[in-house]
C-alpha cells in the first residue's frame, strides 16, 4: 500500500524553482576569480627619471624635448649610409633579436589559443557512401529497386564552455600580459643592439678624428724639429733648443699607438655587433658629419660623446614610455 506524502512537505511551484535557478546562475556568474586589474597611470612627461624632472639641455648646443617621438630607425638622422648598412647587418645577424622575436611569436600564439577557449567550437562533417548489394548473395528482402543506393551523412557539433567563475577570462588576460611583456623584451633587445652599434660608430669616428689630429700635430712637430736642426747647423740656436723640440716630437709620436690600438679594438667591437669576426670584417670609417648639414656631432672637436648621450637618452626615454 503506497504511503501518503506528509502534509508538511509540499513541492515548490515550477515558477519558483525556475526563479531560484536563475538567481543561482547569476550569483555564480558574478563570482569571478580575482578582481579586475587596472594598470597604474603612466607618469607625466615631465616626471622623467629624477625627482626634479628631466633636464632641458644636455650640452650648450643640445636640448631635450620631453615627450617628443623618436622614430624606430632613429639612427638615420645621422644621414650616414655606412651606419645604415651597419645597422641592417647587425639587426639581421643578432641572435638576441631573433630569439626575442621567436619568443614573442610563441607568446602571441599561446594567447590566441587561450583566448579561443572563450569562443564556441563548431565542428562540421560530411560523409558520403554509395553501396550496392550483390544479386547472388543478398537476401531477397534487400534485393530491391533501390540497389545501388547512396547514403549522405551530414554532422554538425556545436559546443560552448560557460566561464561561470571567470577563470578562462583570467587565463586569457594572463596570456595577454605575458605577450606584452615579451614584446617589451623584444623591443629592449632591439634598442640595446642599435644603441650599442651607434655608440660604437660614434666612438670610432671620434678615434679616427683624434688620430688624424695627432698625426697632423706630429707632422708639424717634425717639421719644426727639422727647421731647428737647420738653425743649429747655422749657429742660430743652441743644442738644448733642439733637444727640447725632439722631446715634443717624440711625445706627439707617442700618442699615436694607443689611439690606433683603441681604434682596432673599436673596429673589432663593431664587427662583433654586426655578426662577423674581426678577421672577415672590413669595417669602413663611418662618416657621421656628411648627412647632418653641420648639425651632427663635431668630429674635429671630439664632441661625439655629447650627441651620443642625447640620442641614447632619447632612445631610453622612448623605451621607458613604451613600458
Amino acid at each position: 500500500m503506497p504511503q501518503s506524502r506528509p502534509a508538511s512537505i509540499r513541492p515548490l511551484p515550477l515558477t519558483v524553482a525556475a526563479a531560484a535557478l536563475v538567481l543561482a546562475a547569476g550569483a555564480l556568474s558574478a563570482c569571478q576569480v580575482g578582481p579586475d586589474f587596472h594598470g597604474p597611470a603612466a607618469p607625466g612627461a615631465a616626471a622623467g627619471y629624477m625627482a626634479g624632472g628631466l633636464p632641458t639641455a644636455i650640452a650648450p648646443d643640445q636640448r631635450l624635448v620631453a615627450g617628443a617621438d623618436v622614430p624606430a630607425r632613429w639612427w638615420e638622422v645621422y644621414g650616414s649610409p655606412q651606419l645604415n648598412t651597419l645597422m641592417e647587418q647587425a639587426i639581421k645577424a643578432s641572435p638576441d633579436i631573433e630569439s626575442a622575436e621567436a619568443a614573442l611569436r610563441s607568446a602571441h600564439e599561446l594567447y590566441l589559443a587561450q583566448h579561443g577557449a572563450l569562443l564556441p567550437t563548431v565542428d562540421a562533417g560530411y560523409n558520403f557512401t554509395r553501396q550496392k548489394f550483390s544479386d547472388e548473395i543478398a537476401p531477397p528482402a534487400l534485393n530491391s529497386t533501390a540497389n545501388p543506393y547512396s547514403l549522405h551523412t551530414p554532422q554538425l557539433n556545436v559546443g560552448y564552455t560557460p566561464d561561470v567563475f571567470g577563470g578562462l577570462h583570467r587565463q586569457a588576460e594572463s596570456a595577454l600580459a605575458q605577450t606584452d611583456a615579451q614584446r617589451y623584451q623584444a623591443e629592449a633587445a632591439y634598442l640595446t643592439l642599435t644603441a650599442n652599434v651607434a655608440a660604437a660608430a660614434i666612438q670610432q669616428a671620434s678615434l679616427i678624428a683624434q688620430i688624424r689630429d695627432a698625426e697632423t700635430l706630429a707632422a708639424s712637430d717634425r717639421k719644426t724639429l727639422e727647421a731647428l736642426r737647420r738653425s743649429l747647423q747655422a749657429g742660430e740656436l743652441s743644442a738644448s733648443d733642439v733637444a727640447s723640440q725632439e722631446v715634443v716630437a717624440a711625445q706627439a709620436d707617442q700618442a699615436l699607438p694607443p689611439l690606433r690600438k683603441q681604434l682596432a679594438q673599436q673596429n673589432d667591437l663593431i664587427a662583433f655587433l654586426s655578426g662577423r669576426t674581426p678577421a672577415e670584417a672590413d669595417i669602413p670609417a663611418i662618416d657621421l658629419d656628411a648627412g647632418m648639414g653641420g648639425l651632427g656631432p663635431r668630429v674635429g672637436g671630439h664632441d661625439r660623446g655629447g650627441d651620443a648621450r642625447k640620442m641614447l637618452f632619447s632612445v631610453a626615454n622612448r623605451f621607458a614610455k613604451g613600458r
